[in-house]
């Protein structure tokens, strides 16, 4: 009878201790980060810019500004991007919608004179008239990786 016992006890014990231990383990995937290359943009909770890079050949080129902007406000929205103390557009986003810069003819953004090469970053200003400007660093690649390689300019 008290073999029986002690094992229920032991049992109990080792199923508590496991639940425990798998309590204190994070959940990463919760966590807000840039899935690709890119960086993650957030101007507010609702207004931001997804997996950011610039493509370019060298310092001094034309750069293709790819990721994604994502406005899930009920407004409208214009989202300006551009190098900090250069060249600039403004992408109109609509309201609960995104807009992926992605190169081709309607979402194209080719900024001139990258401030740094490859494997360098620049600092660009993401705004909106409502929610003004914030910096962020941003890499340059390149032709590099296959995936980006039709899209340097």
């Amino acid at each position: 009878c008290m073999s029986r016992t002690v094992t229920r006890l032991a049992g109990s014990a080792i199923a508590v201790a496991a639940l425990a231990l798998t309590a204190c383990s994070p959940v990463h995937t919760m966590d807000n980060y840039a899935a690709s290359d890119g960086v993650r943009v957030e101007l507010s909770k609702q207004v931001k810019a997804e997996n950011v890079l610039i493509l370019a050949s060298e310092e001094g080129a034309d750069a293709r500004i790819v990721g994604g902007l994502t406005n899930n406000t009920n407004s409208d929205v214009e989202f300006t991007i551009g190098f900090v103390d250069g060249s600039s557009e403004t992408i109109e986003v609509a309201a609960r919608s995104t807009v992926l810069l992605d190169g081709s003819d309607e979402r194209d953004v080719v900024l001139d004179d990258v401030p740094a090469g490859p494997g360098s970053t620049v600092d660009m200003s993401f705004s909106t008239p409502e929610l003004g400007a914030s910096t962020y660093a941003v890499p340059v690649l390149d032709g590099t990786f296959a995936e980006y390689a039709d899209l340097v300019p």
